[in-house]
């Protein structure tokens, strides 16, 4: 397949459509691309022989600011300075005048991995991949257990990094029980939140860093504290004062996925939290000024005085709403029955007496007796606390809407409950909807399903649609379009994100309404390869964001607020400083464009996979000129093998102090599976198969199970192959206790209550 190359100005025949920045538009095969966008290199030439995201690998820890000119992305390489060697390692660009800057967040903040890959979890750090990173994009929280300059070995200590001047600030002080390694994984539990320009940080961990914390027992329990000006104070505090354990509540893991961390309002000062991972609990509003918390899910049905549990899924940026989903009546005039009902809280000057709970699913249509299930993973709450929509598992609660099969789709506007849709929400392999995302003002909505909204041709396929509520109109954005007869689809398997088990989400939906999805379809004649390409619609126009000629799959990464900046890896190359076949971190940027350079740069070798000299560069086209180059131009670099991925099946709650994982392995290797509150097992593997492991509750743990009911544990499994790198996976494995025979008695536990139906 021949490969674009890159000239600036325009060429003849190819008008720049009004577009400004004409000098420094480079075109690709003597066109630019649609709707004044601009194609950047961000990822550096030189990648250690590696690419960004794996490149056949599923992507991972796209982070990028809001306005689109900051990212952190991973490559599976060493390069910058990275003194690591992990799975992957995380990088960090941001945008000048004269191109992108990446450097290593390894060398800013470097770990010591253990020599052994079977050593026990608490001495791997875990800082290796960013967790979060602040709306402004300057700043970021990593673990390290080295400390800085001296690189004495220590257990993990959490550090503010600040990206754009690689500084680094100690944000725990020694914890108060023997420097307790500090959690900071963004698989489980939630990314701190760093606030403003470092003004404060918001730290959920399950160190003990203060005093009033050292009654909290819990191997898993996390903390929330407040950072502040060098002091650290705990904010997971109940509403008569005491000290709690606590996490943020969009930490919830198969929760729903918003653009922004929602727990924590625009000031950092409220946040909003509960106490249990996965299944409903009591919901908190904390304040760091504050000496206790409000307890949002309280109950105000006069016939139900039970305490009040649900899972939040959205919360305002003022910090005064709240939306939540829970199976109790806990507003007057409801029924008994268990029922998932979504809520809204309105803070007031005086909560725990003030009628603060609204009830947004209010069934107007009562002749249907099908019962009400609103999907917690659904709903999403605008930044205003104004707007909610939702899905049903089949419910009609609107006078004269359709009753039959299918979950149903709503919109609650300041007390107003419209019907939207039928038809199905499409899934990811963790049970999350994909692509769902709400503006800020709540004005467009954007969902995955194979149902026919539309009524154009979907060929029974996932389609993206969005709902336009100023129109009161939902599109479909990958249907295609009646001139080409093509059908398109999304392509799911490219929107998987491992990292997005918590509650970080991509941007498909900008501001503006730009909607993004990809799809193997060509809906547009510039899309030749037949490959996975990434698309944007906006008011019924699709347009092609990448290049359309790629010869591999393309992969949306993220994008600005507004929608002018869109990331996407691929192994085209789409600037004059891409000199590899390896996949690279592009922008389309809008009304973009930074200078070519006059001689391409030589690519660097890094490591002990450099074999061999390195191939001189092609020459770089004149400027002016457009070529398209012929297949025998510039020689493909023969591409790697993605390696074989191991994978653990799903298990179910376990009720007893044991269960047997099964683990699949792509080949020879030895496995491990440790964890605290589990015993360690070993198992090897002679050849590819499914190898089972039991796992066994520590006798502490036992001891814990017996006395609350309910134990969660994350258990980390790591595969050690013969030849290869090492895969480490981990999972949180739930265990009861074994049910009581008939006739004898059973006492509750207020810390178990609510938990039937948590993931």
């Amino acid at each position: 397949m021949g490969i674009a190359l890159i000239a600036l100005a325009a060429p003849a025949g190819a008008a720049a459509d009004g577009c400004p920045g004409q000098p420094v538009r480079p075109t690709v095969a003597g066109t630019y691309p649609a709707g004044c966008y601009v194609y950047e290199k961000v990822s550096p030439a030189d990648k250690g022989n590696g690419e960004v995201a794996g490149g056949g690998v599923l992507i991972t820890g796209f982070r990028t600011s809001v306005s689109g000119d900051h990212v952190i992305y991973p490559a599976d390489s060493v390069f910058l300075g990275a003194t690591t060697f992990p799975q992957v390692n995380a990088y960090y660009a941001w945008r000048s005048a004269d191109g992108w800057k990446n450097s290593a967040l390894g060398a800013q903040l470097p770990v010591e991995l253990p020599a052994d890959r079977a050593a026990p979890i608490e001495e791997w750090p875990d800082g290796e991949l960013p967790p979060g990173l602040s709306d402004n994009g300057r700043w970021t929280v990593l673990g390290s257990n080295l400390v800085p300059g001296t690189r004495q070995k220590v257990l993990n200590r959490g550090y503010a990094v600040n990206l754009q001047d690689q500084t680094v600030t100690r944000i725990t002080p020694p914890t108060l029980n023997g420097d307790h390694p500090v959690a900071l994984e963004s698989g489980y539990s939630a990314p701190p939140v760093v606030v403003g320009d470092n003004e404060r940080t918001i730290l959920p961990t399950g160190a003990r860093l203060t005093p009033d914390s050292l009654d909290l027992v819990g191997e898993f329990d996390t903390r929330i504290y407040n950072v502040e000006n060098g002091t650290t104070t705990l904010v997971s505090r109940l509403p008569d004062g005491q000290p709690s354990n606590g996490m943020l509540a969009d930490q919830v893991v198969g929760g729903p996925r918003a653009l922004r961390r929602w727990s924590v309002a625009s000031d950092g000062k409220t946040l909003w939290w509960t106490i249990q991972l996965g299944g409903p609990a009591p919901i908190y509003r904390g304040h760091v000024d504050a000496p206790s918390s409000d307890l949002v899910t309280r109950s105000e049905n006069p016939a139900d005085a039970a305490v009040g549990t649900g899972i939040a899924v959205g919360g305002s940026v003022d910090g005064r709403r709240a939306a939540f989903v829970s199976n109790q009546p806990l507003t007057a005039g409801l029924g008994t029955e268990s029922a998932g009902r979504l809520f809204l809280y309105t803070h007031s000057d005086d909560p725990a007496v003030d009628r603060n709970l609204t009830l947004i699913s209010a069934d107007g249509n009562p002749a249907d007796t099908t019962p009400l299930s609103v999907i917690p993973q659904t709903a999403q709450l605008s930044e205003d606390g104004r707007t909610a929509y939702f899905w049903t598992t089949g419910k009609q609660l609107v006078p004269g809407g359709p009753v039959g099969p299918g979950q149903k789709l709503y919109r609650w506007h300041d007390g107003q409950l419209d019907y939207l849709a039928t038809g199905t929400v499409a899934l990811d392999d963790f049970g999350v909807p994909v692509g769902l995302s709400l503006t800020a003002t709540g004005r467009h909505y954007a969902f995955d399903t194979d149902a026919d909204l539309t009524g154009e041709p979907t060929g029974g396929l996932v389609q993206r649609y969005v709902y336009d509520a100023q129109s009161d109109q939902i599109s479909c954005v990958s249907c295609g379009n009646a001139a080409s007869a093509a059908i398109g689809g999304i392509a799911p398997l490219t929107e998987m994100n491992l990292m997005q088990q918590g509650p970080n989400q991509r941007r498909y939906l900008s501001t503006a309404g730009h909607v993004f999805f990809v799809t193997s379809t060509a809906l547009v004649p510039q899309d030749t390869n037949g490959l996975v390409d990434v698309y944007a619609w906006q008011d019924g126009k699709v347009q092609l964001i990448s290049s359309g000629r790629s010869s591999s799959d393309v992969r949306f990464a993220d994008a600005s607020a507004d929608g002018s900046t869109v990331f996407f890896s691929t192994r085209d190359r789409l600037s004059a400083w891409d000199v590899d076949s390896r996949a690279d971190l592009y922008v389309a940027r809008r009304d973009g464009g930074i200078p070519e350079p006059n001689e391409r740069p030589v690519e660097g070798c890094v490591g002990d996979a450099c074999q061999g000299d390195v191939p001189a560069p092609p020459t770089l086209p004149l400027l002016g000129t457009a070529i398209g180059a012929g297949a025998g131009d510039v020689p493909l670099v023969p591409w790697k093998r993605t390696a074989k991925r191991v994978s653990v099946a799903r298990t179910k709650t376990v009720r007893g102090t044991a269960t047997t994982l099964r683990v699949k392995v792509p080949g020879k290797g030895s496995l491990r599976v440790s964890g605290n509150g589990v015993v360690a097992a070993r198992k090897s593997a002679k050849k590819a198969s499914t190898v089972r492991v039991r796992v066994r509750l520590s006798r502490a743990s036992k001891k814990r199970l017996a006395r609350t009911g309910r134990r969660v544990v994350r258990v980390s499994v790591r595969y050690r192959p013969t030849d290869g790198a090492t895969q480490t996976l981990r999972r949180s494995i739930t265990f009861r206790t074994k049910k009581k025979a008939k006739g004898t008695s059973r006492t509750s536990s207020s810390r178990t209550a609510g938990t039937k139906g948590g993931r």
